[in-house]
Formats: structure tokens, C-alpha cells, sequence
């Protein structure tokens, strides 16, 4: 087996032209439509990451006032359920709180627990 090595030329000149035949169907129409579709999804793909990137810090803190505003009016479970929030938008505000509270009256009263989270949210 003899086999020549194809010239360096010849192997550039022939990966330029991979592309369909000007006669075959569609060439200029797949083309286009090729470029198309790739445009496309690219500018699905920026306008993903503008959306992503645009967000508000208030667009995120509505889902704490969202979760405020369904609490429960009764005061021990309110109190428990600010305190569940509390726990999970400012942990460092929560922990000033912790030591108090298996005291006997050393849970901090409601309008103190709303007034701290008003002020995460």
C-alpha cells in the first residue's frame, strides 16, 4: 500500500468547499435557514441570560412580603412563623434571638419580629 500524503494545500482548499452543491435542493434556502436557526437560539440564549441578569434585588424580596403577608393571626403561631422566616432571610438577627427564647418571657414580641424582617425584605 503506497498511499501519498495529500498536500497541505490541497486538504485546506478542500475543507472550504464543505458545502452543498449550488444545484442540489435547497442549497441557498438551507443555508438561510440554517443561519436562521442559529441566530435564533443564540438570541434565546442572551435574551435568558438578560432576563437572569436584570432581575431586581426587590423582585427577590417580594416573595418574603408575599410570605409575611400569609402568616397566621393567631400570636404563637404568627410569633413561630416570623421566627421560621427569620431563620431563613437573616440568620445572624435569628441567633441574637436564640438564646432568649426557651426563657420563660423571653420571646421577643411580634412587632419586634415583623419590624427586623420589614427591614430583610
Amino acid at each position: 500500500m503506497n498511499e501519498q500524503p495529500i498536500a497541505e494545500a490541497t486538504l485546506q482548499a478542500g475543507l472550504r468547499d464543505i458545502r452543498l452543491p449550488a444545484e442540489a435542493v435547497g442549497g441557498g434556502l438551507a443555508d438561510i435557514a440554517a443561519v436562521v436557526t442559529i441566530a435564533g437560539v443564540l438570541a434565546l440564549i442572551v435574551v435568558s441570560l438578560w432576563r437572569l441578569a436584570s432581575r431586581t434585588r426587590s423582585e427577590r424580596r417580594t416573595g418574603l412580603s408575599a410570605a409575611m403577608a400569609d402568616l397566621p393571626t393567631e400570636d404563637t403561631a404568627r410569633r413561630t412563623a416570623l421566627l421560621h422566616l427569620l431563620k431563613a432571610h437573616a440568620p445572624e438577627r435569628f441567633a441574637s434571638f436564640q438564646a432568649t427564647l426557651y426563657q420563660a418571657n423571653g420571646a421577643p414580641d411580634l412587632q419586634t419580629l415583623e419590624a427586623e424582617l420589614r427591614r430583610h425584605a
